[in-house]
Parts: C-alpha cells; structure tokens; sequence
C-alpha cells in the first residue's frame, strides 16, 4: 500500500524499525564522526495519551560522551524530515543513555536489547 508520499509504509514492523535505525544512525554518525560512538539504537513503536504514534529511540552512547545539543537539536529536525520523506509519518524521540548504563541489568531498559523492545 502507498502512502500519502509515494512510498510503501506497509513493510513488516522488524524492517521498518530496522529502516528508522539505520536512518537514525547514519544521520548521528555523520553529524559526530571520530567523537564518539552510537552503540545500539534500539528502536520501538509507541502512542502517546493522545493517540498519536511515535517511535521511541534510544541511542546508547560511549560512556562520558559529551554531544553538542545543537547538533542533537538538529539531528532531530534532520531525522524526522528524512523518515517524513520516506514516508513513515511517526514523530522520532530522541533519547541518549550512556553505555555503562544500557549494559547494567538494573540499568535504563531493564535488560531489554535488540532494535524492538517489546512492549517499551
């Protein structure tokens, strides 16, 4: 099925999810090369009190990275234009967690890993 762009948005969800990672880090890896590291990007669907469905990001970073918050801020805009241009009209949110803290089984995701959290 096309979508209002032109694009085909009915690809099964482990693809799509995968699509928005890979979105996700080539625009961070391009915009922070040789500073540090993006290590996973764990990617899952949401929808908010209000209904609307987004994509909850979390993008684990090199432990003590310090990213520039201009160039998150638009990382944002950026990302979220490219998913609009492909078609996949979910709104990004962005969230960093340093790695010691993705790797702690007590850490930020419980111990979830892999580009779907389940249920997140």
């Amino acid at each position: 099925m096309a979508g209002a762009n032109g694009g085909d948005y009915m690809i099964n969800t482990q693809e799509r999810l995968q699509l928005v990672a890979d979105v996700v880090a080539a625009d961070l890896n391009e915009r922070f090369a040789n500073e540090t590291f993006f290590d996973p990007i764990a990617v899952a669907p949401a929808t908010s009190v209000y209904g609307d469905d987004y994509f909850r990001i979390i993008v684990v970073v090199r432990d003590g990275a310090v990213l520039d918050p201009y160039q998150l801020g638009r990382a944002g805009v950026n990302i979220r234009a490219e998913l609009y241009a492909m078609d996949i009209p979910e709104f990004p949110t962005l969230t960093f967690v340093d790695k010691s803290d993705w790797l702690d089984p007590e850490g930020y995701d419980g111990g979830k890993r892999g580009v779907y959290i389940e249920g997140y």
